[in-house]
């Protein structure tokens, strides 16, 4: 496993990662920065090597985290770069299947999730089957993810993900089973002329109005456009 070194640009942070398992995407950024984070007890679903816990603990105060990851591999990974950081006294991480009693009840104020976006059977699966587990719903589908994270949330707790749009219906509906509640939304779209692709989404048990964030738009002709070099920059959304 050769790693390389990428830097955050947050306070100092930085992530190793493997170019032929596993890397995170703009997607785990754009979710970090989404969730407002702090003085919450958080829990990470599928923390891949660690680049949530990371990214949290640079941009907000969480009281703790805890992620949780099923492949030996990124578990590893996600291990050295907590350590890696000197962040051990403020993330906890744990190996295994988080659809089993590992996930302790009602305990968390905030469960994140970059879940597979993927339902088996919707694309071809590649030759890599670690970056396969991450992206198809092999091993946890949006229901699972969800399920899970009614379980583990405080009364008065949120859950905040990110989504594909191409299945945002599905997931409204794996919402609605568990009787969680979109209450803060975000659309983001490739361009300004394009649709958007990816759903930011917070939900609570408790039901409340909507609030449907004005659009991101991630590319213009020359790059970033100044949003999405802003959110780079540590703003949040």
């Amino acid at each position: 496993m050769a790693l390389r070194k990428d830097e955050l640009n947050l306070n100092g942070l930085f992530l190793f990662q493997d170019p032929d398992t596993y890397c995170f995407g703009m997607d785990t950024v754009l979710l970090a920065h989404f969730a407002r984070a702090d003085r919450e007890t958080v829990l990470d679903l599928g923390t891949g090597n660690g680049a949530l816990p990371v990214l949290l603990s640079g941009l907000y105060t969480p009281k703790h985290i805890t992620g949780i990851e099923l492949q030996p591999v990124l578990y590893e990974n996600a291990c050295l770069n907590v350590v890696a950081n000197g962040l051990q006294d403020r993330v906890t991480l744990l190996q295994g299947d988080y659809k089993t009693p590992l996930v302790a009840e009602k305990a968390y104020t905030l469960v994140i999730a970059n879940p597979p976006y993927y339902p088996v059977g919707s694309g071809t699966l590649g030759k890599n089957e670690i970056a396969n587990r991450a992206r198809f719903e092999l091993t946890a589908t949006i229901r699972d993810v969800i399920a899970v994270a009614k379980r583990a949330l405080t009364a008065d707790g949120r859950l905040c993900l990110v989504y594909r749009t191409r299945w945002e219906t599905a997931l409204r509906q794996a919402l609605a089973a568990q009787e969680l509640h979109s209450v803060r939304t975000c659309y983001v779209h490739p361009r300004a002329d394009k649709k958007a692709t990816l759903l930011l989404l917070e939900a609570r048990l408790q039901a409340g109005e909507e609030t449907v964030l004005p659009p991101l738009y991630v590319h213009e002709k020359e790059g970033y456009t100044p949003q999405m070099a802003a959110i780079y920059q540590g703003e949040l959304i």
